[in-house]
């Protein structure tokens, strides 16, 4: 993982990584840390947290209809997938840059 998500960072140059809940960034840059990487990837990397973006009725709206899309394609909520597609959708949504 760590690997894969490295060489996409570095291609991408710098990058902003949205979360929703702390300790999911934490988990994230832990595995960098132990996997010796993060010194050279902290510059590229900032970070911002979406829950107060998201928690507008309409931001919670487009979530949810994104879930209820994805649950009908055999993807629950909090599959990692269906989550980052719902953050995109709130994100999207609330007008935020």
């Amino acid at each position: 993982l760590c690997g894969r998500l490295e060489r996409f960072l570095f291609a991408t140059g710098q990058v902003e990584l949205l979360y929703d809940y702390k300790a999911d960034r934490e988990l994230l840059q832990q595995a960098f840390e132990r996997a010796h990487r993060w010194r050279e990837l902290e510059s590229l990397v900032s970070w911002r947290n979406v829950a107060i973006e998201t928690c507008e009725n309409i931001s919670q709206d487009a979530m949810e209809a994104v879930i209820t899309a994805a649950e009908k394609i055999g993807l629950a909520r909090h599959h990692a997938l269906v989550d980052a597609w719902a953050l995109r959708a709130a994100h999207l949504i609330s007008g935020n840059e």
